[in-house]
C-alpha cells in the first residue's frame, strides 16, 4: 500500500479526539485541550474538530491531522507517524505491501466499529 492511500485510511479509521486521548491528552466536553505544543498550563487553547476533521491552537497556531499531530508530538517523519498509529491503533494496514480484499474488509470493519463506540460515547457526554 502506498503512503497516499495508508494516510486517507488512517485519517479516515480515526478520530483526532480518539488520537489525543490514547496518547494521554485529555480533551474536554467542549472539544478543548491544553496544546501539547507549548506551554499551555491553565486554559486550552486547542480545539478537537469532530471525526478526522482535525485540530488547531488558538495561541501557537499549531494545526493538522492525526499524522500531522503524530509527525509533531512524537518527531517522527511522515512515513513512520503512519507506521506508529497504524500499530498502537492495530489498523492492521499493511504499509509495505498491497492490501488484500480481506484486509480491506477487516479494516473497513474496524472503522465501523470504532465509529459507531465514538457515537456511543458522545452520546453519553451529551446526557
Amino acid at each position: 500500500m502506498d503512503s497516499r492511500t495508508a494516510a486517507e485510511r488512517i485519517k479516515t479509521a480515526l478520530s483526532t479526539e480518539d488520537v489525543f486521548r490514547r496518547y494521554g491528552i485529555q480533551v474536554d466536553r467542549s472539544r478543548k485541550a491544553l496544546c501539547p505544543f507549548h506551554s499551555d498550563t491553565r486554559h486550552p487553547s486547542m480545539h478537537i474538530y469532530p471525526g478526522s476533521r482535525g485540530y488547531h491552537c488558538f495561541t501557537c497556531g499549531a494545526s493538522g491531522d492525526v499524522i500531522s499531530f503524530a509527525q509533531n508530538y512524537f518527531g517522527l517523519d511522515f512515513r513512520s507517524a503512519l507506521e506508529k498509529l497504524n500499530a498502537d491503533f492495530a489498523l492492521g494496514l499493511p504499509l509495505n505491501s498491497k492490501m488484500t480484499a480481506r484486509q480491506r474488509r477487516e479494516c473497513d470493519r474496524l472503522t465501523a466499529e470504532r465509529r459507531h463506540l465514538a457515537a456511543v460515547a458522545e452520546q453519553r457526554r451529551e446526557r
